[in-house]
């Protein structure tokens, strides 16, 4: 997936595509890198950042126990900024 995204997304981000926004781009990188972390990765991170659900609820919907979501989400986010900064560094 993070190779279509370099050919599609990161040619016109580099090449500052007037039609793309470097905003846009940027939202379009972490949507996809969240798409491909495993789950519950996916499920956690919107949930958390996108709809602003609580630990609890998130506990609730997951069926665990909110100390399993607090370190899941730590963990996650954690895989996020690794697959942030490795895809920075091959673009810039």
């Amino acid at each position: 997936m993070l190779d279509e995204i370099k050919d599609d997304k990161l040619d016109s981000l580099i090449a500052m595509d007037p039609e793309t926004s470097l905003i846009e781009s940027k939202e379009a990188i972490a949507r996809q890198i969240v798409r491909d972390l495993p789950q519950p990765c996916d499920d956690l991170l919107w949930g958390f950042f996108r709809n602003n659900y609580s630990l609890k609820t998130l506990a609730d919907i997951l069926g665990k126990t909110v100390g399993y979501v607090k370190v899941t989400k730590h963990r996650c986010q954690e895989k996020f900024r690794r697959h942030w900064n490795d895809l920075a560094k091959n673009l810039f």
